[in-house]
């Protein structure tokens, strides 16, 4: 009995209510995409993934929707223990967080079970993200909160009042956008630096690869940084881009009427169909092996 490893690459896309898979293979091609049905009892709104498990949140009204998955495939539905709209999502330190409406934050060593913890605060939270030992926390109003363990969180001064919607963390800093095109840096998730962005368009999300930051926004907004201090504007068709992912050497990004741009380098970009006209709000990117017996 021989045993190997079969390396699995995804990327998962986000609408409303339904969710896409690229077809998998050991290099994932990203032009040809899968839809699932997982019936969640509300919008969905943010992917995150850890410990082998994708974790997908959202709401609607006074619903609260968790769910978890292996494989992107077959999901199970998770008590939130809240009312709240769930919003954001990330994992680090052993440790699943989401973040919420009304200042909600829950935790969880292995996604089934999710504990809320105190904030501090009773504003909307948009993100979270974790990267030199530290969970970063925004949302409405400015808000910024930081954590190292997930359970204890402290608030942050942001030096803005703008709705902060997105945060990553890369090259020793994190970066944060919101409201009015607003961008902030930061290398220790404390102090916040506002950066020119070029643009007044709202942004919604941030990533980092290719030793590059890269956020979208509305108007078609794309911009770049090696630094998260000087920024390019560039726009791709005139829409709104919700969310952005790197990964398997690619940036992908997310928007209105199920528009798909990759970039290998997040400048050339090229616009793929998801063969969907929903709105694309989240997008989630994971690797893993799994042993088969031959």
């Amino acid at each position: 009995m021989n045993r190997f490893r079969k390396l699995k690459i995804y990327f998962l896309l986000i609408s409303s209510f339904i969710f896409f898979l690229p077809h998998i293979s050991s290099a994932v091609h990203l032009h040809s995409w899968e839809e699932r049905f997982p019936m969640p009892s509300g919008k969905m709104i943010h992917a995150a993934y850890g410990r082998d498990t994708f974790v997908v949140v959202g709401g609607y009204f006074d619903t609260s929707t968790i769910l978890t998955s292996p494989d992107g495939t077959s999901w199970t539905w998770r008590s939130p223990g809240t009312h709240s709209h769930l919003r954001g999502a990330a994992f680090g330190n052993n440790i699943f967080v989401i973040v919420g409406s009304e200042g909600t934050i829950l935790t969880s060593p292995d996604a089934v079970n999710w504990t809320p913890v105190s904030s501090g605060t009773n504003s909307d939270l948009d993100e979270v993200t974790f990267g030199n030992n530290m969970f970063v926390a925004v949302g409405s109003s400015g808000t910024v909160l930081t954590s190292s363990d997930g359970i204890n969180w402290t608030q942050r001064s942001s030096e803005t009042s703008a709705h902060l919607h997105g945060v990553t963390y890369g090259n020793g800093s994190f970066v944060m956008v919101g409201g009015n095109g607003g961008i902030f840096s930061s290398a220790d998730g404390i102090k916040w630096t506002f950066r020119p962005s070029g643009t007044t368009a709202p942004l919604h999300g941030v990533a980092y690869g290719e030793n590059l930051f890269i956020v979208v926004g509305g108007n078609g907004a794309i911009l770049s940084s090696q630094d998260g201090v000087s920024w390019k504007v560039k726009t791709h068709k005139i829409s709104e881009w919700w969310g952005i992912v790197y990964g398997n050497r690619n940036f992908v990004a997310v928007g209105y009427g199920g528009d798909i741009l990759v970039s290998p380098d997040g400048i050339n970009w090229t616009a793929k169909s998801s063969g969907v006209p929903y709105d694309l709000v989240s997008i989630a990117y994971a690797f893993f092996y799994t042993r088969n017996d031959i």
